[in-house]
């Protein structure tokens, strides 16, 4: 079990050696901690959610210091990122340069059409994130 105790909203959890009456105590026990101003620390996690981080508050009770955390979204994805991003999963900027330079030259190059395809596959992948993003 963790003791904590909140100073002017900050956590702060119970060291190795306390001082209770002027004589320092090491590995204090639950009791002694509770005497030296500390309480049990309570710690609500919540699970990951898409879009969201979360933040830490605190809040107190007689016994207890509780830590709870909020969701807070996102900032939403910038659609032009995620395409570079995920193009760059399978094709360097030399590799594009080079495939866009091969379309030029001809475009009905099946390497220049794979990596087209690749390329509206990923703007589709980022429109879907971008919509997934608004709907959360």
């Amino acid at each position: 079990m963790k003791y904590a105790k909140l100073n002017n909203g900050q956590l702060f959890f119970s060291p190795k050696t306390i001082i209770i009456d002027g004589f320092p105590i090491n590995n204090p026990k639950p009791a002694q901690l509770i005497e030296a101003g500390f309480k049990e620390f309570i710690d609500i996690e919540l699970p990951p959610k898409k879009h969201y981080h979360t933040i830490p508050t605190f809040s107190e009770t007689e016994t207890e210091v509780i830590r709870i955390y909020q969701y807070v979204k996102a900032e939403q994805p910038d659609y032009d990122e995620l395409v570079s991003l995920k193009v760059s999963e399978q094709y360097s900027v030399s590799k594009e340069f080079a495939r866009t330079n091969l379309g030029m030259q001809n475009p009905e190059d099946p390497k220049y059409i794979e990596y087209r395809d690749y390329v509206d596959s990923c703007k589709a992948w980022a429109q879907e994130q971008i919509n997934e993003y608004l709907e959360a």
